[in-house]
Parts: C-alpha cells; structure tokens; sequence
C-alpha cells in the first residue's frame, strides 16, 4: 500500500511542480511544511503543560525530591524533542529532493520515508515515556488538579483567539 502511494507520488510529483507557479513551492511541500509546523506546535503545547506541572509543584503539594524529578524528565523532554524535530526537518527535506529528481530512485524514496516515519514515531514515542515518568511522581489527585488547569487555560486561551493581540493587532490589556 505504502509503495502504491510512493509511487503514485513519483508519478505526480513532476506533473505537479511543472504544472506549478514557479515562485511557488509545490502542494506536497506545502503539506510537509504543514505536517512539521503542527508537529512543532503539539511539541511545543506539550513542553507548556510538562513545564507548568514543574512550576506549580508547590501548588500541587509535591515534595522538593519529586519536584526535582519533574523538572529533570522536562527538560530531557524539551532537548529530546527538539533534536528529534531538527532530525525530522533534515529527513523531510532530503526526502524532499528525493521527490524532486527528473527520475526518482523509488528504493531510496522509500529509504528516507522510513526515516522519516521513523523519527515521527520516535516524537510520539517520547512523548508518552515523558508522560509516564511524569505519572510516577503524581497521584491522582494531582492529575486531575493539572488537567482541570489545562482545560481552564485552555479555555482562556481560546475566549481571547490564539493571539495575544485584539482585532486591531494590538496586544491585549488587562483591565
């Protein structure tokens, strides 16, 4: 199945650019690029709530020890995270030239998908170990405490849009 979507790929993708604006980079580009900007961006609203369980910990009634644990498993998280993106970003871009030659090599296409693939699942796969060795230091209680902040900012955050600036593109006062 992977191999058919490969190919159909191959075949398209020189009908696609050629058929492109020239100024403008191609739809499978377009869609990498939106792939790797919301993997970012899930990276970086996960690395707020893990960075606010270690700021609250007082809140939360940890106990200086599991405090220290927590901001250790969030910062190996964020550096971990961010190495991993930056490999991703290389992979999708060599395997963006792969797709771009006049006649594609579909066995090293395929190569660099596995690469590629194989560093989203490290992403997601980091993600859930963090989420477990965060879990070990928390009781229930805690995490319903944390969720319940989550959904409040979220909600926040949402009420005021996603920027913090008004319709006119000035930044919110608070009043």
């Amino acid at each position: 199945m992977i191999r058919s979507l490969v190919l159909f790929s191959l075949l398209c993708a020189p009908l696609a650019t050629a058929s492109a604006d020239p100024g403008e980079p191609d739809a499978q580009t377009k869609d990498q690029r939106a792939s790797h900007k919301k993997m970012d961006k899930k990276h970086k609203v996960e690395q707020k709530v893990f960075e606010m369980i270690a700021e609250h910990g007082d809140e939360l009634g940890l106990d200086e020890k599991a405090q220290q644990a927590i901001r250790e498993i969030v910062d190996n998280h964020k550096e971990r995270g961010d190495e991993l993106l930056e490999e991703l970003d290389i992979a999708s871009e060599d395997l963006k030239s792969l797709m771009e030659q006049e006649t594609p090599d579909l066995d090293s296409v395929l190569v660099q998908a596995d690469v590629v693939m194989t560093l989203k699942s490290e992403l997601f796969k980091q993600h859930l170990t963090t989420l477990i060795e965060l879990r070990e230091h928390l009781s229930e209680e805690q995490i319903r405490q944390i969720k319940g902040r989550v959904m409040r900012r979220m909600k926040q955050q949402k009420g005021h849009g996603h920027s913090h600036r008004n319709h006119q593109g000035h930044p919110h006062r608070d009043q």
